[in-house]
């Protein structure tokens, strides 16, 4: 069996969802895949101060895929080196968390929104439960925290 991890480096900017994705091998089963993608991002960018989270698995032509995010202020994205999608393009309607990983095609749309509600679902618990916002006060500028607490986000769902 055939299996990766995707990671999505996302940043917001003006209203858009910059982004560059990234395929790398899945590691055999006795190395965390966390760690993996904490040395990926230290290779790319050194030490900075971001929030990754394993936000989805699927099936996809055959291959098993681990979605994560890191999502970071400090990331320098040249622009034309950048995909970008308008945030309020995104659809963020939730789908049922107990349905089964369907073997299809996903589009990558749909990736970004569900990995954004799983960011905006951290933001919002962890501000309700401690009442502050933690390292997400440390790591994200305020008008990132606007954003991510006006995307609903009971649970993430399925993609």
């Amino acid at each position: 069996m055939t299996a990766v991890l995707e990671v999505f480096l996302l940043q917001f900017v003006d209203g858009q969802v910059l982004y560059k994705k990234h395929i790398l091998p899945r590691p055999d089963e006795s190395i965390d895949p966390d760690e993996v993608v904490d040395r990926y991002v230290a290779d790319l960018f050194g030490k900075i101060s971001c929030i990754q989270h394993s936000s989805s698995w699927r099936w996809e032509a055959g291959v098993d895929i681990r979605t994560y995010f890191v999502y970071c202020e400090e990331f320098n994205f040249i622009p034309q080196d950048a995909c970008r999608i308008p945030l309020d393009s995104l659809d963020f309607s939730l789908g049922e968390a107990e349905d089964p990983p369907k073997m299809e095609i996903c589009p990558e749309s749909k990736v970004l929104a569900h990995a954004i509600r799983h960011l905006a679902f951290q933001l919002q618990f962890r501000s309700t439960l401690r009442d502050d916002l933690g390292v997400y006060g440390r790591k994200l500028r305020r008008e990132t925290i606007s954003t991510l607490t006006r995307i609903p986000c009971v649970l993430a769902g399925r993609i």
